[in-house]
């Protein structure tokens, strides 16, 4: 593959990275999480796609000189646009993932706090409701 083949390449998949990730964001922003799944594998094979071109340019960076300055342009600019998505995709996901932990642990807590006591020993061989509450919370796909 020559190099105006792979510079072609990266700027269709840095688009259409940036087509997903503004996608992905939006669904984030607006609590659409399940959206983000459903590109999940193109992202990935677009990652490695990208991740496998950009070594085979830092391979041969003269190669890469002999590409019109307006080609090499576009595809800087769009690198830094899908960067920036990245980023921010980054702390979106981090924040969903945050608030969905936070949310199972309040739901853990409340049914431990309203599941009646057996009367189980604890550690310190207490009975009843002196022992610390150990109910088993179990939750399906839905949330």
């Amino acid at each position: 593959m020559d190099m105006m083949e792979r510079v072609n390449d990266l700027i269709f998949i840095c688009e259409r990275m940036i087509e997903i990730l503004s996608a992905e964001n939006d669904a984030l922003r607006s609590h659409g999480g399940n959206k983000v799944q459903d590109r999940l594998d193109e992202k990935t094979q677009l990652s490695l796609f990208y991740e496998r071109h950009m070594k085979s340019l830092q391979r041969k960076p003269d190669a890469f000189k002999g590409i019109d300055e307006d080609t090499r342009k576009n595809l800087r600019e769009l690198g830094e646009e899908m960067q920036e998505l990245l980023d921010e995709n980054g702390r979106l996901l981090k924040i969903a993932m945050d608030t969905n932990r936070k949310f199972m642990r309040r739901v853990a807590e409340a049914a431990q706090e309203h599941t009646p006591h057996s009367g189980t020993y604890a550690n310190n061989a207490r009975v009843g409701s002196q022992a610390p509450h150990s109910a088993s919370v179990s939750l399906n796909q839905e949330l």
